[in-house]
């Protein structure tokens, strides 16, 4: 019943794109089941928070409730020790914790500017645990973690890594960046490591400084990484579409002949059929109803009071009634995180990004931008070269908002 009431909280949020403020109400006691016997949950746990998060920013930052004053804590710092309760759990699998990090990528990436005090803990958490990943999927994870501080406060970050670490994490870092496989982690990398361009070198430690030419050849990197993958998902889009016309033809074809078909009486097997069954309707049985009404109960029990409900609070609480196109492809809890999901980084053009980091920049850094470049290979200047013309060119037909 807690997977199937997780489900459907995070179905709701991810096809209505919304967060009915009644919902902030069971976060605390996600909080609380989690810490007492469901930690084996922690991959639904982590896909319906990351959803509520998403959408809702505000009010996972600012609803509370009197469970939350019971615990003393807010929602952030709930999911913050969630989290920290997974990664440190030795039976929880590396897999696993991969969502759970996944999750404190969306949140710090949908919390600009709000999450300042807590921007050294994320930064704590994954260095902790980054020498002990054995998994590269969990390693560039927990990586992209640290890049998603670098995106939403580079200064924050820098400081919270510690110039000591500097050296080590960056070169764990650059040896990673090939291992950003999905889209989200390729994206999250391209924009931390633009967010340096942004600064003059007085403003950063001298090692970052050094390793700037490093920093526009791993740019060049991942905007080939990502423009790959992106033609790569265009194609398979493009069959897909080519494979649902094929079917909808066959479909139709096989409607048109079964109508021409004079046995009114028989089925497409020949076999009778049942006079007394009215057209286009579901029939369940009384049982079936009382099952429906009874996991519904369940479900609404395992989060807040067991008191019972009517039907209109029920409705209340979820705000209102949804209606879900299930043809639509959803997040999948098996194996690697999918691509194919909203991030909120979907609105930021990479190009775009890039141009607009050292356009944008004071002269200092410009200067410092122009000077790294010099002893780059004439390969990698012509693509810098080409990724502002570019990024220039999509600035200008973008749409304004």
């Amino acid at each position: 019943y807690l997977q199937s009431a997780l489900e459907t909280i995070r179905i709701i949020t991810y096809h209505g794109k919304f967060v009915p403020p009644q919902l902030w109400q069971y976060v605390p006691y996600m909080y609380e089941i989690f810490n007492d016997w469901a930690i084996d949950y922690v991959v639904e746990f982590s896909g319906t928070l990351e959803n509520m998060i998403q959408y809702d920013p505000r009010g996972f930052l600012e609803i509370h409730t009197k469970r939350n004053e019971e615990f003393g804590k807010s929602n952030l710092e709930m999911v913050l020790s969630m989290v920290e309760t997974a990664l440190e759990n030795e039976e929880v699998q590396e897999s696993e914790k991969t969502f759970a990090v996944v999750m404190l990528h969306i949140l710090v990436q949908s919390c600009l500017g709000k999450i300042d005090p807590l921007i050294p803990s994320f930064v704590a958490l994954s260095l902790k645990h980054l020498g002990n990943a054995e998994k590269t999927h969990y390693k560039v994870n927990l990586l992209a973690l640290i890049e998603s501080c670098i995106y939403y406060n580079p200064i924050l970050a820098i400081r919270a890594i510690g110039e000591n670490n500097l050296k080590p994490f960056f070169e764990v870092w650059f040896e990673n960046i090939d291992a950003h496989y999905a889209l989200a982690e390729q994206k999250i990398a391209l924009c931390a490591l633009c967010c340096f361009l942004k600064f003059s070198p007085s403003d950063l430690p001298a090692f970052i400084n050094q390793i700037r030419p490093q920093i526009l050849s791993k740019i060049v990197v991942l905007l080939k990484q990502i423009d790959a993958i992106k033609k790569n998902v265009e194609s398979y889009k493009a069959e897909k579409e080519k494979e649902r016309e094929k079917k909808k033809t066959r479909d139709e074809n096989f409607i048109n002949d079964y109508e021409d078909d004079d046995s009114d009486d028989e089925d497409v097997f020949g076999r009778n059929l049942p006079k007394d069954v009215p057209e286009d309707k579901d029939v369940v049985s009384s049982e079936g109803v009382e099952n429906i009404k009874a996991t519904q109960k369940k479900l609404n029990s395992l989060f807040g009071d067991s008191t019972e409900k009517d039907d209109k609070d029920d409705a209340a609480v979820l705000g209102g009634e949804y209606e879900f196109d299930d043809s639509e492809g959803t997040e999948s809890y098996e194996g690697e995180v999918d691509d194919d999901v909203d991030s909120p980084l979907d609105i930021i053009d990479e190009f775009v990004y890039l141009q607009t980091c050292v356009a944008e920049a004071p002269p200092e850094a410009q200067q410092a931008f122009k000077d790294a470049a010099v002893p780059l290979p004439a390969e990698i200047k012509q693509a810098l070269e080409f990724a502002f013309t570019e990024g220039q060119m999509r600035a200008a037909s973008a749409p304004k908002r």
